[in-house]
């Protein structure tokens, strides 16, 4: 089947250092699986991350290999962090955790 949209919002997939390189692959995994979903329909895909040792940087180099993968292009859309009402404290990088990004699909 093909999907139009795909909301990935899975809890955090590692609470400490040592298992980002596990957490990295599960993240890989489901975005992968939800690409080739949506890559038919050049559908949308909103992908989160609430794991704090995954950083931006590592996942966004993560949704940029799943897309070479794929097969596809990711057109983003919009970026996000967390609201107000978890305020990210730049002297304590624990505090910026969520990561947010929606991106329209599409072929290469």
């Amino acid at each position: 089947g093909s999907f139009d949209l795909i909301i990935l919002d899975p809890p955090a997939f590692t609470k400490s250092r040592r298992t980002v390189d596990h957490a990295y692959h599960g993240y890989q995994q489901i975005n992968l699986d939800a690409m080739n979903l949506l890559k038919e329909n050049h559908g949308y895909l909103a992908t989160c991350s609430c794991s704090r040792y995954m950083e931006t940087a590592l996942f966004e180099t993560m949704l940029k290999e799943t897309a070479a993968k794929a097969g596809v292009i990711l057109k983003q859309i919009s970026v996000s962090q967390q609201n107000a009402d978890h305020p990210v404290l730049w002297t304590m990088d624990e505090t910026s955790y969520l990561k947010f990004y929606l991106f329209q699909i599409t072929t290469i």
